[in-house]
């Protein structure tokens, strides 16, 4: 568990997400929505935590659109963009901001108010609220604020700490797909195998599931005003 959590926020942790986690993990085969919007921290956010399952959203027809809150450079940009078209994803918005720096950036609440009013999402994917990077809390406290101002599921997905799903995307058909749009992401996979990181997770709930050599992501699953008071809770 990552380390900034407390023990009696831990505790508290556990009690909150007791009502929302099912003993019997339900595996879907798609989202249940027509408009996908992907909330990325950092590019390759988007593809470690939910490619998969964007992938099949998009490969029904369906629009999904991308926010790369972070972009340090050039390069990583076009990155973004390549792993975009990879996984079909409609449009890409790019925020300025530069990694590690979200937790100083007082006007994220807004931007994303405004975002969401454009967007419209059915689902907002983002990553989990306690996923262990200062960025990807810092960019969950400011979309809890706002959040509860409209209606959408949230999919929070994981990327530096896998979370307690409740509920599981079947993405085996996808997962070739997937590889590919994590090798967009050279400049990143030269320090970490990412593809490594992914395949292991995804197996490890298919083999859970009883879906030997399969692939499932995972998800915590809540609406708007649920996700932001279970974020508001654990990030004060």
């Amino acid at each position: 568990m990552a380390r900034f959590l407390r023990f009696a926020t831990l505790f508290r942790f556990y009690e909150l997400i007791q009502p929302m986690i099912q003993y019997t993990l339900h595996v879907e085969n798609s989202l249940p929505g027509e408009n996908v919007l992907v909330i990325a921290p950092h590019p390759d956010d988007e593809t470690i935590g939910a490619g998969g399952t964007l992938l099949r959203h998009t490969g029904s027809g369906l629009r999904a659109d991308a926010l790369f809150c972070t972009c340090d450079n050039e390069e990583r940009k076009k990155e973004a963009q390549s792993a975009a078209s990879l996984l079909g994803i409609t449009d890409t918005l790019f925020w300025e901001y530069t990694s590690d720096t979200l937790s100083q950036r007082r006007e994220l609440t807004e931007r994303l108010e405004t975002v969401l009013k454009d967007k419209r999402p059915d689902i907002v994917l983002v990553p989990f609220c306690i996923d262990n990077h200062a960025d990807h809390r810092a960019l969950n406290k400011a979309f809890a604020r706002v959040a509860p101002s409209f209606s959408f599921m949230v999919y929070a997905y994981p990327v530096w700490s896998p979370l307690y799903p409740n509920v599981l995307i079947d993405v085996k058909d996808m997962w070739e797909q997937k590889k590919k749009a994590l090798s967009s992401y050279a400049s990143q996979l030269s320090s970490r195998d990412y593809v490594t990181l992914c395949a292991g997770l995804g197996q490890y709930w298919a083999e859970a599931k009883g879906r030997k050599g399969g692939m499932l992501e995972s998800f915590f699953r809540a609406t708007s005003s649920e996700y932001a008071s279970l974020v508001k809770t654990l990030l004060k």
